[in-house]
């Protein structure tokens, strides 16, 4: 499997990445990792509802973005945000929609997705804190997907439009685009955000 850094997209074809799908459910997924993550510090004082959105945020920033630049790290949350306003829907509803079809991540055993790395965990929660606190203005400019161009060029981004460029390229996709329903490569592990 292709990473970058240390985590993030491999451009795929699906099922190609070497992920174990979980036969676990997804919400159950959820329950258990937000249960084993429930004693970290920065959190313990959080009220609930956003103990749990924060520690979703922060796993989605650890599996898509803990090898990359502050910038691209918040990008990466910009894009978790502007899909939330699309949809309505909460950080840990965005993330595991349509049970992981965008972020492959989620799909795995629940002692894959979580953190093995102390350090870069504690910081990507301090992180995920402050983003939700207060959001800084959207450097992404509304983009709900991203890739990495030196890993691939997927079709559907052809269909997009770019809208910030980093390390990834960040892009919306119409709605209407014969895209941007292809479940092909339409996760973090296959290169679709």
């Amino acid at each position: 499997m292709v990473i970058i850094g240390l985590a993030g997209p491999a451009c795929a074809e699906p099922r190609s990445d070497g992920i174990v799908q979980s036969t676990v459910p997804i919400a159950h997924q959820v329950q258990t990792i937000l249960r084993l993550l429930d004693l970290i510090p920065d959190l313990a004082h959080s009220v609930p509802p956003l103990r749990a959105q924060a520690v979703c945020l922060a796993l989605g920033l650890y599996h898509e973005a803990r090898g990359q630049s502050a910038n691209e790290r918040i990008a990466v949350a910009q894009v978790v945000f502007n899909r939330m306003t699309e949809s309505g829907d909460s950080i840990c509803g965005t993330l595991w929609a349509h049970s992981g079809r965008y972020f492959q991540w989620v799909k795995r055993p629940v002692s894959q997705i979580l953190p093995h790395e102390g350090a870069v965990w504690a910081s990507l929660q301090h992180l995920a804190l402050a983003l939700i606190a207060h959001r800084p203005a959207d450097i992404t400019h509304g983009a709900t997907y991203f890739y990495n161009p030196k890993l691939c060029a997927p079709a559907w981004a052809d269909t997009g439009t770019v809208t910030a460029r980093f390390e990834n390229v960040f892009l919306r996709l119409d709605p209407k685009s014969p895209h941007s329903h292809d479940t092909r490569g339409a996760s973090a592990s296959h290169g679709r955000k």
